[in-house]
């Protein structure tokens, strides 16, 4: 199946039964260095943010030792995570361990319409948890008032999936997320529609994660894909991804290795990075005009580009 035949509904958050792929987690140990790498791809990214876990019972907010800036997407975004200096938790100390593999997209993220129900039915089925976070980041609304930004997110443990560290979470302030102010124009990338991890056991950890998602896997070829019901995931090889993505390469397995992006215009997209001098490289995986961005302009990520 071709990236044209992939699951794209026109909505920001998913209805009833559905799983949208939401978005990933560049890890970064450099905030300012991550930051101008992902200006220079044309994004526009929110303010600097420190995330806290609010007690369902104090209403205390409680210090997570992340924090974070966003790129938003017309559907989806991207963050850029860093841990909080001066702290030590466990989150703060995942993000040390996972950027002592390598520098980039550590976390990837799916949204539902009620993760309490998706927290108790992992429970059911024996996936290891953390308990549920209420995240909040306090935000400027649109019209520069104050404003929280509201997520409910289930946790895996850390290492539960060896391919990453898995989230499924619910939007509960969508309008304070997506601010038009903050949307990538200037690049034409309009979405986030696939993730492509580079492992040893494409079927294996197809399996896992199609537990987490339920949503079922298929073999494609040599590898094995997730049809969400927005974006896919698909899972390779190290020789799967060089053929996806001719020369790429992997540091260490597992890697998430590249994201696929929607654009609305590829020849305009292409022509913004060459002006701002990315490297770019070609794709054989059917996707017709289709372009990728070497993992050194995409921070340690292949950013796969089509229509």
């Amino acid at each position: 199946m071709s990236d044209d035949a992939m699951n794209f509904p026109d909505r920001q958050t998913p209805t009833g039964d559905e799983v949208f792929f939401d978005h990933v987690a560049w890890m970064t140990a450099d905030m300012d260095r991550a930051s101008a790498a992902f200006e220079r791809l044309g994004f526009v990214l929110t303010p600097y943010s420190e995330h806290g876990n609010r007690d369902p019972e104090t209403g205390e907010r409680q210090v997570q030792g992340s924090a974070n800036r966003l790129a938003m997407l017309e559907r989806g975004y991207i963050e850029l995570l860093c841990a909080v200096p001066g702290t030590d938790t466990p989150v703060s100390r995942n993000i040390a361990d996972n950027l002592a593999r390598y520098e980039g997209v550590h976390l990837v993220a799916c949204t539902v319409s009620d993760a309490d129900a998706d927290y108790a039915r992992l429970q059911r089925e024996g996936t290891p948890l953390y308990p549920m976070v209420h995240l909040r980041r306090d935000v400027e609304a649109a019209d520069g008032s104050d404003a929280e930004v509201a997520f409910s997110v289930v946790r895996p443990e850390f290492g539960a999936f060896p391919e990453g560290r898995m989230q499924v979470l619910t939007h509960h302030t969508p309008d304070h997320m997506w601010q038009d102010r903050y949307i990538a124009r200037a690049n034409g990338l309009t979405g986030l529609a696939q993730v492509l991890f580079c492992v040893e056991d494409p079927a294996a950890s197809a399996a896992r994660l199609s537990a987490l998602t339920r949503t079922a896997w298929r073999e494609d070829g040599e590898d094995a894909v997730i049809d969400l019901t927005r974006g896919r995931m698909r899972f390779t090889t190290e020789a799967g991804l060089d053929r996806i993505i001719p020369g790429a390469v992997a540091p260490s397995l597992p890697f998430v290795a590249a994201l696929g992006f929607r654009s609305r215009d590829v020849t305009a997209s292409r022509a913004f990075f060459a002006d701002q001098g990315v490297t770019m490289m070609g794709r054989s995986d059917g996707t017709d005009g289709g372009f990728a961005i070497g993992a050194q302009d995409g921070l340690g990520c292949y950013l796969m580009i089509g229509d």
